[in-house]
Order: C-alpha cells, then sequence, then structure tokens
C-alpha cells in the first residue's frame, strides 16, 4: 500500500491506465479503480473524475491542482471542468491525451452517422430532448423543471445535470446569459428530431 501511495505522491497527478500498469509491472498482478480508492483515500490522495464527475481518469495529490480553475471536491473525489481538464493535461505533459475526445470543444458536434444504439437516448434523457425539440427554441433547467418535476420528480439540480449530459453528449448547445442572481445556461438542440430519429431507427432494427 505505501508504494502506491508513495508512486501518486511523486507523480502529483496520475492518469488512471499508467497507475494500473505500473501497478501489475510492479506487483504481478492487476488492480481495480475501486481497490486503489480505497488504499490511497487515508493519504490525501483523491480519484479524479473528468467531465464534471462523469468519468474517472486518474489520482492526484491535491496540493498539486488546488489553484487550477474548474477543480471541485465532492464527497472525497475531485471533479474538473473540461477547462481544467485541459489545464491538467498540459501539466502532464499529455497524459490525458486519450480523453480529448470526451472533453475537447469539438466532441460536442454530434457524429449523427456515427450514432450508435448504445449512445442513442431513453427515460428523461429523451422526454428533456424531446422538449427542446417541441418547444423550438432555447430552455433553461427551470423551465424543463417546472415542466417535468411534477411527472418524472427531481430537483432542479437534477434538471441541470440531464441537459449538461445531452450537451456533453453533442446533442444541444449552451450559452451562459447573464440573470437576476449570477448567471444561467440556455440549451438548444443542434441536431433535429428527424435526423435523430432516422439513425435511431436504423440502429434498431
Amino acid at each position: 500500500m505505501s508504494e502506491i501511495v508513495e508512486y501518486i505522491n511523486d507523480k502529483g497527478i496520475v492518469e488512471i491506465d499508467q497507475l494500473k500498469k505500473w501497478y501489475k509491472k510492479t506487483y504481478g498482478r492487476g488492480i481495480t479503480a475501486h481497490k486503489i480508492s480505497n488504499m490511497v483515500k487515508e493519504h490525501g490522495i483523491f480519484p479524479l473524475y473528468s467531465f464534471y464527475g462523469f468519468k474517472l481518469v486518474g489520482y492526484v495529490v491535491y496540493n498539486e491542482i488546488k489553484n487550477i480553475e474548474g477543480i471541485k471536491i465532492e464527497r472525497s473525489k475531485i471533479t474538473t471542468s473540461i477547462q481544467a481538464m485541459h489545464a491538467i493535461n498540459r501539466i502532464t505533459k499529455g497524459a490525458f491525451d486519450k480523453y480529448k475526445p470526451f472533453y475537447h470543444k469539438d466532441s460536442r458536434k454530434l457524429k449523427i452517422k456515427k450514432l450508435r444504439k448504445d449512445k442513442l437516448l431513453d427515460g428523461l434523457l429523451l422526454v428533456i430532448m424531446k422538449y427542446i425539440w417541441g418547444n423550438g427554441k432555447k430552455v433553461t433547467a427551470k423551465e424543463c423543471y417546472d415542466k417535468f418535476h411534477k411527472i418524472h420528480g427531481g430537483s432542479r439540480q437534477v434538471y441541470s445535470v440531464y441537459l449538461e449530459r445531452l450537451w456533453m453528449r453533442g446533442f444541444v448547445g449552451r450559452k451562459r446569459v447573464t440573470c437576476l442572481g449570477g448567471h444561467k445556461f440556455v440549451y438548444t438542440a443542434k441536431i433535429t428530431q428527424t435526423e435523430y430519429e432516422k439513425v435511431a431507427l436504423k440502429e434498431l432494427i
């Protein structure tokens, strides 16, 4: 246990697959991310989640990244914004290059021809997306909450998270605007419902 803690402390920031390769080379066996997290959690080392908490990408000593904008500690893990991931990747000289398709701004341009069955929308994501299509204009998390919370439940934060997921998957675009009390994001569809349903139909046949 002490060796893996020392390794991460020495590096400061370690990409998850790099850490697993080091562990296998050192100990001759594999290790899961869950086990790593349990081993380091009492030593000031945090799991590093990219894309606002959606994907575990590595482990980090907090002092190494505490001054980076877009870093947040949540329930014993560190989550990052897209901008923070760019900064971390620069600091580590490209150690997180493999994740660029997920956090680079161009990844939000949905490649409709390559949409796979496992990427199709369902549940509340699809409900919200249909609302955006039907509205034909910009929508906010508050509008989605007001429209659906009595039927589907959930807080306004839940709808903010779902809109964030749609944005990160390339289905919608968003713009930050100033409002009373601060700012908010407004979302618009980046593909039409017809385009989506055409591809979805092909995948489901």
